[in-house]
């Protein structure tokens, strides 16, 4: 209360602090979400659904998933829709195409098209029924209260925040390398014996 009254600026350093020091350190640190772990519950009538911060942006970590099974632009297996003005034709023919298809469907930046959200949420509900099994819709929003409450109920929700320090930012560019990063460095790196 008293850093409330003297120094409200001061406020957020001062509840992370207080957490660190009640519940512990690792409150305090966020960690990057397992899009690979998330995308085994979901279906063809489970969406998921990211929240966005700033400064973050989830197709990389879609397309490469996508890219790990089949799932790709170029095999005609992923659509990306950004939707604004006029791309709302553009996203339903995408998700009756891939409904059929099997493939996959990113509308990205639904809260910019607030006005078709409603008939979005009833699309969502006519393709659970008959959709072929890999059929899967991603679905990006900034936290708007335009974003009808079923589609959320339905979908997975994952944040993914920035990092803030220098240690957080190594931390998650670690964690964004597979194995064969590390694979090829030590081959680079053990000597060749020369004939």
């Amino acid at each position: 209360m008293i850093m409330r009254a003297l120094r409200p600026d001061r406020m957020t350093l001062a509840i992370l602090n207080w957490v660190g020091d009640v519940l512990g350190s690792h409150f305090m640190t966020a960690i990057n979400f397992d899009l690979a772990l998330s995308f085994e519950d979901s279906g063809p009538a489970v969406p998921i659904f990211f929240l966005l911060s700033p400064g973050v942006n989830p197709d990389a970590d879609v397309k490469v998933l996508g890219n790990g099974i089949g799932k790709t632009e170029d095999e005609g297996k992923f659509i990306r829709v950004s939707l604004g003005q006029g791309q709302d034709v553009v996203a339903e023919k995408g998700l009756d195409q891939m409904y059929v298809e099997g493939g996959w469907v990113m509308l990205a930046n639904i809260e910019l098209v607030a006005g078709w959200l409603p008939k979005l949420e009833k699309k969502l509900e006519a393709l659970e029924e008959g959709a072929h099994p890999d059929f899967r819709v991603f679905l990006s929003a900034l936290p708007q209260k335009c974003v009808p409450v079923p589609i959320l109920q339905k979908s997975i929700k994952l944040t993914n925040e920035p990092p803030s320090g220098l240690k957080a930012n190594l931390l998650r560019a670690y964690l964004a390398f597979d194995g064969s990063v590390w694979e090829n460095s030590s081959k680079q790196a053990s000597p060749h014996p020369h004939p």
